[in-house]
């Protein structure tokens, strides 16, 4: 028996050598540099990309019109002037400047002094939309007439 696996490995070492040396090697998987086992390992998953917050536009101004907002009054009387609505909704800066007995504040732009040109009413609470009224004796332009 020693002799039949003496002659296999023989013929097996021979046939090797008649076959000649390999032209191409292909080798598979990563190439090994330093022969650690964590270089056989996958990178791990880039994390997902979080969008970055954008800022938003601007919200485009609100048509205006002469129709009083729910809420808003149509004309009211204030520092013993009767104003009268002109134009709405309008965003603008405004100041805080009193307050009519049903509890709506009354604004008057930054800028202005009295006699005011016109005055405003928010819409809503919080809302930076603001009706303008002109006073009574005016053109809804707020030029006097």
């Amino acid at each position: 028996m020693l002799g039949v696996a003496a002659v296999l490995v023989i013929v097996l070492v021979v046939s090797g050598a008649m076959s000649g040396p390999p032209e191409e090697v292909m080798v598979v998987g990563p190439t090994v540099k330093t022969g650690n086992p964590a270089d056989y390992l996958e990178p791990p998953p880039s994390p997902p990309v979080k969008p970055t917050p954008t800022t938003l536009p601007p919200s485009p101004p609100a048509e205006t019109s002469d129709q009083a907002q729910p809420g808003t009054p149509r004309a009211f009387t204030y520092a013993g002037q009767m104003w009268v609505l002109s134009d709405g909704p309008v965003r603008v800066n405004v100041e805080s400047i009193g307050k009519l007995p049903d509890g709506h504040v009354v604004y008057a732009e930054v800028e202005d002094t009295p006699p005011y040109d016109a005055l405003y009413l928010e819409t809503a609470p919080n809302s930076g939309l603001y009706q303008k009224y002109v006073p009574a004796s005016s053109t809804p332009d707020g030029s006097d007439q």
